[in-house]
């Protein structure tokens, strides 16, 4: 039970308060006038220099972009092609 335990943890799957480390990072989230009060010096801090709705957009092309020339090359090499996903998580 307590590997269990520990591997839900690790995986993000149960949440233990007050703990910082395996408490759940979307409830230290800012939103309305606490994000409102601290979002352009955050901004600046990571050298956004455009809107956040802009700034992810882009990376959503440039992801969407990435997923279709991996399908255009997994297509252009055929079925006997030698391919396998791998993942690092533990």
């Amino acid at each position: 039970m307590l590997e269990q335990l520990h591997r839900a943890l690790n995986n993000r799957d149960v949440f233990a308060s007050p703990s910082h480390r395996w408490s759940n990072p979307r409830a230290r989230l800012l939103d309305g006038p606490d994000w409102d009060a601290v979002e352009e010096d955050v901004l600046a801090g990571l050298s956004l220099d455009m809107p956040v709705e802009e700034h992810l957009a882009e990376l959503v092309r440039g992801l969407d972009a990435g997923w279709k020339q991996l399908a255009e090359r997994l297509e252009e090499a055929g079925p006997a092609a030698n391919s396998s996903a791998t993942s690092s998580a533990s």
